[in-house]
């Protein structure tokens, strides 16, 4: 029995690294059920079996670190110390809440965000969009939010005076922008390309206007299947990158172990390169997990199985494993979806006390501001070497293995180290072994 269990752990890890995962659907609203398509993926981009180079070599900034967070409370300071950047979806701050009737605006609660994130240094990134019943071209069509909200506008005039009223209303306050979200989803997007295409070009044109410093993020797909991302080819191919400074896709991975997510990217990139735009930054909106809630409640059984369920280690190893990785292949920003959901959250959603997960997050942006990722080395498929460089060149190495067991590896492997840094809150030790154990869950050594 044990040669069994060990012999299918060996297989599960290589069916990782070759990365046969399954495909998704996002969110489709705040705490509503995350419903799954099954696809075939078996074209995606295996992991390189010895060694990942870094893509772009470049020093990490705070910016780099995103988050979700639904339910702020504006009078208290920013939940997560070290994540200084927020993505607005799904606080009910898109078209439909902030011009309800055609010409009557409502930014109150806009308002009182963007002061709040000033107040506490964080940056925003705007999603444009969700169309509100009056000015939709379907107004009866259900959509994630109610009605006629994944419908284009029947007058483009009225696109085209939300987004330069917004733009100019926080002109030199908010400077990213994004275009809906998950548009190769129905309940997100209804219409045709050329109608995404034509909002996207009003969006770019009226943010540059108003301020050439304004950047406007591609719309965002979902889905780690090649007939999803076949999708965002065909996008791009019809010119969805040129209006647009940054492209974005959501890497979201929910059957497998984050290293999966590294095919997804690889793929993405590829994409990126047919289509004339491996220029531009790539950035994950939006990517995540469920997490166990310790004081409840359970995580719904309306969740498709297809999706992990984590307990809290579990979710501090692939917190950091899902970021270490995105580092190195060069995606630009990560937003984690998200702090305070119901059951994908950083925060216990009855205490609202951080999960372990949380702290894990805020520490490993702490460790990792300033410093430059230099690729990775993978020791039989199942020990993971990443590399790291501070702005003196000095290296630290997340280390961790995909195996469900504890490995030993030699401290003369890594090199000349004397320091092990344990997750998630970031502790450091002397390492007085010639051994050092190595799990699920990243440590740093230096």
């Amino acid at each position: 029995m044990t040669k069994l269990l060990t012999a299918m752990r060996i297989a599960r890890t290589l069916l990782l690294a070759m990365l046969t995962v399954c495909c998704l659907q996002s969110a489709v609203a705040v705490d509503e059920p995350l419903m799954l398509r099954k696809s075939n993926s078996d074209s995606l981009m295996a992991i390189p079996k010895t060694n990942i180079a870094s893509r772009f070599q470049q020093e990490i900034t705070a910016s780099y670190f995103g988050v979700h967070v639904h339910r702020p409370d504006l009078n208290k300071a920013w939940p997560i110390s070290g994540i200084s950047s927020w993505r607005l979806w799904d606080l009910y701050v898109g078209w439909k809440d902030i011009e309800p009737s055609e010409g009557q605006y409502n930014f109150a609660k806009l308002d009182a965000i963007v002061e709040y994130s000033q107040k506490n240094n964080i940056r925003l990134l705007l999603p444009l969009g969700v169309t509100p019943v009056w000015a939709s071209s379907r107004p009866q069509e259900k959509c994630a939010y109610g009605l006629g909200c994944a419908a284009e506008p029947a007058n483009m005039a009225h696109w085209r005076s939300y987004v330069r009223k917004v733009a100019t209303r926080y002109n030199n306050v908010i400077y990213n922008y994004e275009i809906l979200n998950e548009v190769n989803l129905k309940p997100f997007w209804s219409g045709k390309w050329e109608a995404l295409l034509e909002m996207q070009k009003i969006a770019y044109i009226e943010l540059k206007a108003v301020n050439p410093k304004n950047r406007l993020v591609a719309p965002s797909m979902t889905g780690n299947s090649e007939n999803e991302l076949a999708k965002w080819d065909r996008y791009l191919a019809m010119g969805g990158g040129k209006y647009s400074d940054i492209l974005a896709y959501h890497f979201y991975v929910p059957k497998s172990e984050p290293e999966a997510a590294y095919g997804l990217g690889e793929r993405l990139y590829q994409i990126m390169g047919k289509n004339r735009q491996a220029h531009k930054p790539l950035w994950n909106t939006e990517s995540g997990w469920l997490i166990e809630n310790l004081s409840g409640p359970e995580i719904s059984k309306n969740y498709s199985n297809e999706w992990r369920r984590l307990n809290q280690s579990q979710a501090v190893a692939y917190v950091l494993r899902a970021n270490i990785l995105a580092l190195i292949q060069g995606v630009g920003e990560s937003y984690w979806y998200s702090y305070d959901h119901g059951e994908m959250g950083l925060a216990e959603p009855k205490s609202k006390h951080k999960k372990a997960a949380a702290f894990a997050y805020q520490n490993f942006a702490s460790q990792l501001i300033g410093s430059t990722p230099r690729g990775c080395q993978i020791d039989g498929l199942v020990v993971w070497i990443c590399k790291f460089t501070d702005r003196q060149n000095a290296a630290q190495y997340f280390v961790w293995t995909t195996s469900d067991e504890v490995t030993k590896i030699a401290r003369s492997k890594i090199g000349n180290i004397s320091k092990v840094i344990s997750f998630p809150m970031g502790r450091a030790e002397d390492i007085y072994s010639d051994e050092i154990a190595i799990g699920a869950v990243p440590v740093i050594l230096k």
